[in-house]
């Protein structure tokens, strides 16, 4: 047995491995730079497992090499373009393989030269054993399949994939092929008709259906006659068939997704489906929606690119009673989701809704608002991306349900509705995510709401405030928000703004980025006893860590431009945090970038497995008292020019792995053999040394 499997560099295979006459097993999936195979391999008669055999030029491996293989389980032919000798395809014996049950077989993608003759010869000698159960065929140039294709003798065969056949007119009589379940077509540029021929017995197991990318493909001829066709299709998928035109055939009674994309000229169907649950529909714009969901089963509905549409109709909502997921993205003239509040109440199972770049997008409800979005009793997950000129959400409040709001790129957005518990709508939101909103000035008074858990705020640079520092001056804690995760990047408007958001003793990740204003840090921030994670990056005017140092069960700690703060990392506490694992120090950081990492005055905890340095101008050495971490795993140092000198004692023997890139100086005595500190990094299991 030889396991080469996921070798991405695998570029050839020694001849020698043809001398390996017991060999059973060669396994070459998966690797994408095996381009041939040596000449000889057919000698290996006790082959049983060869994933792929690669057809080389002339001299190269042959096809009928295959002859004496007793091959099973999936083989994939590739190279079929390189087949000089017709008979070769005859050799080869597919035929009498009894073990094989997937078979792909594969020419160039380079049409140009072809016999397309010839390869209709070789490709109807090369017709498998009738078990088969799976067939893929890829880059064929003639016009038509020879006959074995859809025999209806390969009883067993599940799926079938015809790929980039650009010469092929027509599909064979597939629908004959009772086992089937899988059909894939793709790129089948010459076929402009699909008609009776093509149904046979009406594919009675047939499951999914998927045409791609089929350029010149016009007309779809339903099944005619007693023989109902697809009565087991469960999803149809039609992308890029731009000339498509007339309607689906409606005999689709199993049908439960539909993902029709980039099909203008195809017009609306009424489906006879009761099973229909999932519809997509992207850059089709004369589908008549309407129609498409009459049966009211659909649970999960997509819209993309449909440039007629300014709003989801009465008609529409009233047919969307089961929905549960609503997606709508890039439909240009879209300006409200609903003209009228009041029809939100047709969509009672709705629990996910995401509206993404619809650049006239003013407000989820136009001017009736009524009670707006509260009538969304199911709704859990709520997100608006990239719509420019979206205002605000109804005034009238958010769901009671609602657990996550996300709102991005959104540049005319104004204000956030009220969601606290004074709302007889109570909002129990969880999460909430505000991403480059920059005209967005203020939260709704006074708080957020207490189920908050998750508050990520980005690029919101007119924000002036955030709610909550008034619940502490009124001395009720309990309503203020439990917050665990904090994340605030681009905020400049307060030097404390971490004071309005108090308390924060249930936090555990903190995560400020690029807040320019910020000064300090919370004077009692030793208290917040469940915060593991604290990472302050471009905070360019914090000058200090908390007279008390830092809160005691933080495991991980980084400091990224930190440029001002200059307390010495002795007063900063280190060694009381028996919890920290990982420490990352990047960038214009005074307190740490002195000549020796860890200065003499400071101690760090014993617990580390994790020391990361990065782009410290002034870093020379690093000192031995590193030697002492002995749970150290992992070191790595970056961009520290004029680092030149390791522990003279050594480093941890936990360490497994040492990472030195663009110190030159320190690289050069890293050297293999040859560097001064060779000896003491030659048994660490992982050097990356660049």
């Amino acid at each position: 047995m030889l396991i080469l499997n996921q070798c991405k560099e695998l570029t050839a295979l020694p001849v020698e491995i043809c001398g390996l006459s017991k060999l059973h097993h060669l396994d070459i999936r998966d690797t994408p730079k095996l381009q041939e195979l040596p000449p000889g391999l057919g000698s290996l008669t006790s082959l049983r497992v060869l994933p792929k055999f690669i057809i080389g030029k002339a001299g190269g491996l042959a096809l009928r090499e295959l002859k004496d293989l007793s091959l099973q389980g999936q083989l994939s032919i590739i190279g079929l373009h390189n087949v000089v000798d017709i008979q070769d395809a005859r050799i080869a014996n597919l035929r009498q393989k009894q073990g094989l049950k997937k078979l792909a077989l594969e020419w160039s993608n380079d049409f140009k030269n072809r016999d397309n003759q010839m390869q209709e010869q070789v490709l109807a000698l090369l017709d498998p054993q009738k078990d088969l159960q799976w067939l893929s065929i890829s880059n064929y140039g003639a016009t038509k399949f020879p006959s074995w294709v859809g025999n209806p003798s390969f009883a067993k065969i599940e799926q079938l994939d015809f790929f980039d056949c650009i010469n092929c007119k027509s599909l064979p009589s597939l629908g004959r092929l009772r086992s089937l379940k899988s059909l894939n077509i793709r790129g089948m540029h010459a076929m402009t008709k699909l008609g009776p021929e093509f149904y046979g017995d009406g594919f009675p197991s047939l499951e999914i259906l998927r045409f791609e990318n089929m350029t010149e493909w016009k007309e779809w001829i339903s099944c005619v006659g007693s023989v109902e066709g697809f009565p087991c299709l469960r999803e149809l998928i039609l992308h890029n068939c731009p000339k498509l035109a007339g309607t689906l055939p409606r005999t689709l009674s199993s049908l439960v997704k539909l993902d029709v994309q980039n099909c203008p000229q195809l017009m609306s169907s009424l489906l006879r489906s009761t099973c229909l649950r999932g519809l997509t529909v992207e850059d089709s714009t004369n589908v008549i929606l309407p129609r498409m969901v009459g049966q009211n089963t659909i649970t999960k509905l997509k819209f993309k690119g449909i440039s007629g549409l300014t709003c989801i109709t009465e008609e529409l909502s009233k047919a969307l009673m089961r929905l549960e997921v609503l997606e709508i993205e890039g439909c240009s003239a879209l300006t409200c989701l609903w003209q009228n509040g009041s029809e939100l109440e047709n969509l009672p199972c709705l629990n996910s809704l995401v509206v993404k770049n619809c650049p006239e997008l003013v407000s989820l409800v136009g001017e009736k608002q009524g009670q707006g979005l509260c009538l969304l009793s199911s709704l859990k997950d709520l997100r608006i991306e990239s719509c420019q000129k979206f205002v605000s959400l109804p005034a009238t409040g958010l769901p009671h349900t609602l657990k996550c709001l996300t709102i991005l790129d959104c540049k005319a957005l104004e204000s956030l509705p009220d969601m606290n518990e004074s709302n007889s709508n109570c909002c129990l939101l969880e999460e909430l995510k505000i991403v480059s909103c920059p005209s967005l000035k203020s939260f709704p008074e006074p708080k957020l709401p207490s189920t908050l858990k998750s508050l990520r705020i980005k690029n919101c640079r007119n924000l002036e405030f955030l709610p909550g520092g008034r619940v502490q001056r009124d001395g009720n804690d309990n309503c203020a928000p439990r917050l665990e995760y904090l994340c605030l990047s681009d905020f400049l408007a307060s030097e404390s703004l971490l004071e309005s958001v108090l308390p924060l003793l249930d936090l555990k990740v903190l995560r400020l980025s690029n807040c320019m204003n910020l000064r300090a840090l919370p004077d009692h921030m030793p208290n917040f006893n469940s915060l593991q994670e604290l990472s302050l990056s471009d905070c360019v005017a914090l000058t200090s860590i908390p007279e008390g140092g830092l809160p005691p069960n933080i495991t991980s700690l980084e400091f990224h431009n930190c440029e001002k703060l200059k307390q010495p990392m002795s007063e900063w506490g280190l060694e009381k945090l028996n919890c920290l694992t990982e420490i990352k120090i990047v960038g214009a950081c005074p307190a740490a970038d002195t000549d020796s990492f860890p200065a003499e005055s400071v101690m760090l905890p014993s617990t580390l497995t994790s020391i990361c340095l990065e782009s410290l101008e002034n870093l020379e050495c690093l000192s031995w008292e590193l030697e002492n971490l002995m749970a150290l795993q992992e070191l790595q140092i970056k961009g520290c020019h004029k680092l030149q000198f390791l522990p003279k004692t050594g480093l941890p023997v936990s360490l497994g792995r040492l990472c030195i890139s663009d110190c030159p100086v320190l690289r050069d005595k890293c050297r293999k053999e040859k560097g001064q500190y060779w000896s003491i990094i030659r048994d660490i299991p992982c050097l990356e040394i660049y």
